[in-house]
């Protein structure tokens, strides 16, 4: 019988860790974040807790559900993992630590670390957007378009951060990076909506 229900939640763990995906492809990171939870709590034997610390982190990060004791977590069990030290090192260089932001240039040396770096930039610049910091939301998200300057929806942020702040200048110069690299007016539209709507104007916090 015990036997049983401990096969249950092990096959729940399973469950709950291809909802987590399917709900971070979808754009719903509050329920991403649930379930990622729950697929290393429930999972355990079953799912790869390596690499659900890996990707459930942004989730919880944006949805602010105890990403750091995660992080923590993650790196204690698995401190050589690349990509969970990626995520330690723009925490830190985002408080200001100048040696962590020289890692992660240096880590750049890696194919594929240059757009997983500016895509965790971009997660912190959209988190702090939407809790009314638009300050940090502005330097996150300048960071994120150092690494990888080619993603419009870096542009638009640090566009819509800079304007908040009165600096028109540098808001028309980032929307016209982010136009010029999606020309469709009306995709480039639905984006700026999508990032305004869990912005502070929209929550009126400014």
């Amino acid at each position: 019988m015990v036997s049983s229900y401990v096969s249950l939640k092990r096959t729940e763990g399973i469950s709950h860790y291809v909802s987590a995906r399917s709900y971070g492809v979808s754009g719903n990171t509050a329920m991403s974040a649930e379930q990622f939870v729950l697929a290393l709590e429930h999972g355990q034997g079953l799912v790869d807790a390596e690499e659900v610390y890996v990707r459930g982190y942004l989730p919880l990060l944006v949805e602010d559900l105890g990403h750091a004791h995660w992080l923590e977590d993650g790196l204690a069990r698995y401190p050589d993992n690349m990509i969970l030290n990626v995520y330690r090192l723009v925490g830190d260089s985002l408080r200001g630590q100048v040696a962590a932001a020289k890692m992660l240039q240096d880590y750049t040396a890696h194919a594929g670390i240059g757009e997983l770096i500016a895509a965790v930039y971009w997660h912190w610049a959209l988190k702090q957007w939407q809790e009314g910091e638009v300050e940090g939301a502005l330097t996150a998200s300048a960071s994120s378009t150092d690494f990888a300057p080619d993603k419009a929806k870096a542009w638009i942020l640090h566009g819509m951060a800079a304007d908040a702040l009165g600096r028109s200048g540098e808001a028309h110069r980032s929307m016209d990076r982010a136009l010029g690299l999606v020309p469709d007016r009306a995709i480039f539209n639905g984006m700026v909506e999508q990032i305004g709507d869990t912005g502070p104007l929209q929550r009126g916090a400014l």
